[in-house]
């Protein structure tokens, strides 16, 4: 059974990188730049106050290390999709 702790690393890993990915590239843009900040601060403290994290998992280095290389590529795409979405024309 997968470990729900994978689950929420992914999350975290994805909404943090989507964050700072906003905040990086606003270029000048307020809106971003705020969205950006409030999306990393929010998967900080979703992550850190949802539940103990400070307990022994079944989840090993490697096992993180892949989740958060997938869950910051996803978190490229997502940024990347959202971009030409809301391109202004």
């Amino acid at each position: 059974m997968l470990d729900p702790y994978i689950l929420d690393y992914f999350l975290f890993t994805f909404f943090a990188s989507v964050g700072v990915l906003q905040v990086a590239l606003a270029q000048g843009s307020r809106a971003k730049a705020t969205v950006g900040t409030v999306v990393l601060t929010a998967s900080y403290l979703w992550f850190f106050m949802s539940r103990d994290r400070n307990v022994h998992s079944s989840v090993e280095g490697v096992q993180l290390v892949l989740i958060f290389i997938v869950g910051a590529g996803l978190a490229v795409v997502a940024t990347k999709i959202l971009n030409i979405l809301t391109r202004k024309k």
